[in-house]
């Protein structure tokens, strides 16, 4: 495991064996213009990206669908909320790859 992943690693919901399994997930992403955001988000986790709508954790063959924020109200403009899709759509996919709940 690369120094890439230092500070998640250390954090009590991650650790090695969280880091090893958000490395093995594959996930999906519909190309469209949100999507790229999604992407980097993902793919700085550590992440595998491949390409259409749907992830999916070796954890668990589960099809793994995202939500927008439920706090994209609060944004006034359009670009802002669209980040805060991104964000939101990535930390749920992050949590359900390390099978964490609220």
């Amino acid at each position: 495991m690369s120094d890439r992943w230092d500070r998640q690693i250390r954090l009590r919901n991650v650790g090695p064996a969280g880091q090893a399994r958000i490395g093995a997930a594959r996930v999906q992403v519909d190309a469209n213009s949100d999507s790229d955001l999604l992407v980097r988000y993902l793919d700085r986790a550590g992440v595998q990206i491949e390409g259409d709508a749907k992830a999916t954790s070796p954890a668990s063959a589960e099809v793994l669908v995202p939500r927008s924020c439920p706090h994209r109200s609060f944004f006034r403009h359009e670009a802002s909320r669209s980040v805060a899709d991104s964000s939101w759509q990535a930390l749920e996919l992050i949590r359900r790859i390390l099978e964490i709940d609220r």
